[in-house]
């Protein structure tokens, strides 16, 4: 959960139910044979991009790009829980 402060819970902007809305991803990064055995596997994408060492940034394009179908396989996947 994320740090919530004073603030915030006075101005009744902080519900748990608004947190628990939220969406919740693992990122893999997986082999890009047939079997797509997973290498890396986090719930951050930070962490993902500092154990593959590659860039939020470059992670993020090509995900995109794969979904948009400029490339065929890409080695990140994004799964929702």
């Amino acid at each position: 959960m994320s740090r919530i402060t004073k603030k915030q819970k006075d101005r009744g902007k902080y519900t748990l139910e608004k947190e628990m809305k939220k969406k919740k991803h693992l990122y893999i990064m997986h082999t890009l044979d047939q079997y797509e055995l997973p290498l890396i596997v986090t719930d951050d994408i930070g962490e993902l991009a500092r154990a593959s060492g590659s860039t939020i940034g470059s992670i993020r394009s090509l995900m995109s790009k794969e979904r948009h179908g400029v490339i065929k396989r890409c080695r990140y996947k994004q799964v929702d829980l």
